[in-house]
């Protein structure tokens, strides 16, 4: 990719970023608007049921609604809708879906609380028949723990459309006991091949997909995509041997192709950096030493941007390692070439007569020090330094010694 297109795609999403910002209110409504309509008509179209909560009408009026409200509501005003229509199908079904929530949300308020948009991303990209993009997306954009959202949501899709698709068997059970029924629906979704298959691979490769992301090495967010992307299609490949279920092998490489690609378009938009300009460097205080790197952010103009870094030294050591600056700023030895200090003006020879014994002023001046503040030096990208004087005046250390007389 040449500069020219580069810089008019960094540029894109400078603008983006602004449309953002100011309309931050607005866009999020919009997108919440949008996945919960999607997930109400993939709920919708899954389970046939031919009642007031399967128009088209109630799923947009519901769609309305969870634009304003969160993230987390509004996943669980789908859930209610899921509730409503599998009563019409099997009313223990509706029963054990209703504990399955209660589980979640208990498991949403201790592990993942910021991650609710999962179980809204999760139903649409399984109604969009492109699952197996779901793995790379959530482990770039969220962390390790989001994978309980994940599956929640995974197990939530497969038990509708299981339910969906063994509406006549569930029917023809009614003459069964109630914890027969609950056995044989608990065993059908959570013991099939294809769940089990589908949970391991999918959070096996966004955890993978988490951790490769983390590493503090180059290129970081593309190892982590084609890493993610590889790992998901030999799970499900494999899995699919061992457990014995079939896949759709075609629909597995587009989901995956897609998730890749979202995955680079995230990347562009959240971590794109400048590894052309890094700058390493070491510093080190009274008790640590400290090695950084920094890698700088392409933005619009990325010539114009300087990298500033902050070095810490400690004051005491450089008075008392330098014996005769820290004689000229008390005064004791007339003789001493002041041409460092340009800003003060040399003493007269009977000012710089001290009577006190130098010895006698070291805990005054280590009591100053230790009320300064830390030295910082700005470095830009040309490696220019400039350095901040260590003590600007002597006039606190002779107000120490004023009021030890």
């Amino acid at each position: 990719m040449n500069e020219e297109r580069l810089s008019n795609l960094i540029e894109f999403r400078h603008k983006l970023q602004l449309f953002y910002a100011e309309r931050a209110k607005y866009v999020r409504a919009a997108l919440r608007f949008a996945a919960a309509l999607i997930t109400l008509l993939g709920i919708r179209a899954s389970i046939p049921f031919s009642g007031v909560m399967s128009s088209a009408p109630v799923a947009v009026l519901l769609a309305a609604v969870c634009a304003f409200v969160p993230w987390g509501v509004a996943a669980f005003i789908c859930g209610a809708a899921v509730l409503v229509n599998l009563y019409a199908l099997s009313p223990l079904a509706m029963v054990v879906f209703a504990v399955f929530m209660v589980i979640v949300l208990c498991c949403y308020y201790i592990f993942s609380p910021g991650d609710s948009l999962i179980l809204l991303l999760v139903p649409i990209l399984f109604f969009l028949k492109i699952p197996c993009a779901l793995p790379v997306v959530i482990g770039l954009c969220f962390t390790g723990i989001s994978v309980v959202p994940l599956l929640f949501g995974v197990i939530a899709c497969y038990f509708v459309s299981w339910v969906a698709a063994n509406s006549v068997l569930l029917a023809e059970t009614s003459m069964l006991t109630s914890t027969q029924q609950f056995t044989y629906l608990v065993t059908g979704v959570l013991c099939s091949p294809q769940t089990i298959g589908c949970l391991i691979a999918f959070g096996v490769t966004a955890l993978a997909v988490f951790t490769i992301r983390k590493l503090a090495v180059r290129y970081n967010w593309e190892a982590a995509v084609i890493a993610g992307s590889l790992a998901c299609l030999i799970l499900q490949t494999v899995l699919a041997a061992v457990l014995d279920y079939r896949i759709s092998f075609a629909q597995t490489l587009i989901g995956i192709a897609i998730g890749a690609a979202l995955g680079f378009i995230l990347r562009f938009f959240l971590y794109q950096v400048d590894y052309r300009s890094t700058v390493e460097t070491q510093f080190e205080d009274d008790e640590y030493f400290y090695y950084v790197k920094a890698v700088p952010k392409m933005d619009v103009h990325p010539e114009d941007k300087q990298l500033k870094k902050f070095v810490t030294t400690s004051r005491r050591k450089t008075l008392n390692d330098d014996p005769d600056r820290l004689a000229v700023y008390l005064g004791f030895e007339p003789e001493i070439d002041t041409g460092v200090f340009d800003d003060e003006e040399p003493a007269e020879s009977s000012e710089m007569t001290n009577t006190k014994p130098l010895d006698a002023t070291i805990e005054g001046v280590a009591a100053a020090e230790d009320a300064a503040m830390e030295v910082t030096t700005v470095v830009n990208m040309s490696t220019q330094t400039e350095e901040l004087p260590v003590l600007e005046t002597a006039a606190a250390v002779g107000d120490l010694f004023d009021d030890e007389d």
